[in-house]
């Protein structure tokens, strides 16, 4: 008989995701400890089991804006989740049958889940909670490649501002002394109110070393000992994933953020590292700069797409609105 557990083994959890061929890093217990341990974050877990078997898994996050703007925000996020014994569409509908029940009473605007595979078995599971689908795209390197082919496949702009930024003495290493982690907070801060970004709480990068332990780096671009590009990268499973970026526009004609994420790769490869996701490149529906720049390294985009469910939909379209209004007040300023 499938039941919720009521008592959660951290081991057995976290072996079901090691062994699990879609288990990815935000589904483990150490992401869900690290988003417990975040100002604004509250997560929970949701396991299924069968006698003392788990049959699957799903960490959320419910997150949780400063001030006025948490009326018309606060949003579950769902990365990398469900994960099923078999990929059973019946134990997801027990999954999303429970998120329900945990998070009806809840001041949740939206939930939105974000695929990392195909899921496409599961539309029905998911239209039957009201949750509507749309295309969204991912980047995947394949780092068994060696580095020629690599190179061969990269724009050719893009590896010729790589020797360019190598050529100016960029100097690219991973750290974890506290100063140049807080730097690279600062360097997040600044580049998420540039591009108009809710920015991630600074708790969630300070305590990830605690929580993570080797399973997170911080990698910095330096010029002239001043950080002027970084990236915060998760490692799961054979798998680098590219989760925070930022830079000092004032640096741009250095070609750090070209150098930085080359250079991780051929960190990543050394490592023996299979994949670099580039954890996201948007809606194809729409242009996106940020997906141009991430295709100029090469890679196969996947469209696995998201699945989206509107809690309050007065509140959400406040909330869009609002949102609007602050990005074309700070335009005109």
């Amino acid at each position: 008989m499938i039941r919720i557990a009521e008592d959660i083994d951290e081991l057995l959890w976290n072996q079901f995701v090691i062994d699990h061929p879609m288990g990815n890093i935000y589904q483990t217990p150490a992401m869900y400890l690290l988003y417990l341990a975040t100002a604004g974050y509250k997560p929970g877990v949701i396991i299924i089991e069968d006698a003392q078997n788990i049959k699957g898994v799903m960490v959320y996050n419910i997150i949780h804006e400063k001030g006025l703007k948490n009326i018309f925000t606060t949003r579950s996020i769902i990365t990398g989740g469900p994960i099923v014994e078999n990929n059973d569409p019946d134990l997801v509908q027990y999954i999303l049958t429970e998120y329900k029940r945990k998070t009806d009473q809840l001041n949740i605007i939206y939930t939105q889940f974000r695929n990392q595979w195909n899921t496409s078995g599961w539309i029905n599971q998911f239209k039957k909670y009201d949750y509507h689908y749309t295309d969204h795209l991912n980047i995947i390197i394949d780092l068994t490649k060696n580095e020629e082919q690599l190179i061969a496949e990269m724009q050719k702009k893009r590896y010729k501002n790589i020797k360019r930024a190598k050529n100016k003495n960029i100097l690219i290493d991973s750290t974890t002394d506290k100063k140049d982690i807080t730097a690279i907070i600062q360097l997040i801060k600044h580049t998420y109110k540039r591009i108009n970004l809710p920015c991630p709480p600074e708790t969630l990068f300070l305590n990830a070393r605690e929580k993570l332990n080797e399973q997170v780096i911080f990698f910095a671009g330096r010029y002239n000992d001043e950080i002027i590009a970084a990236r915060v990268y998760l490692l799961y499973k054979g798998t680098v994933y590219d989760w925070y970026a930022a830079s000092n526009l004032n640096f741009s004609h250095l070609h750090a953020n070209d150098l930085l994420p080359w250079e991780f790769m051929l960190w990543a490869k050394k490592n023996n590292f299979k994949n670099y996701d580039f954890v996201g490149a948007g809606n194809p529906n729409q242009p996106y700069g940020v997906r141009n720049y991430k295709m100029r390294f090469g890679g196969k985009l996947e469209n696995f797409g998201r699945y989206q469910c509107i809690h309050k939909p007065v509140l959400y379209r406040i909330g869009k609105i609002g949102i609007h209004l602050i990005k074309k007040l700070k335009l005109s300023v």
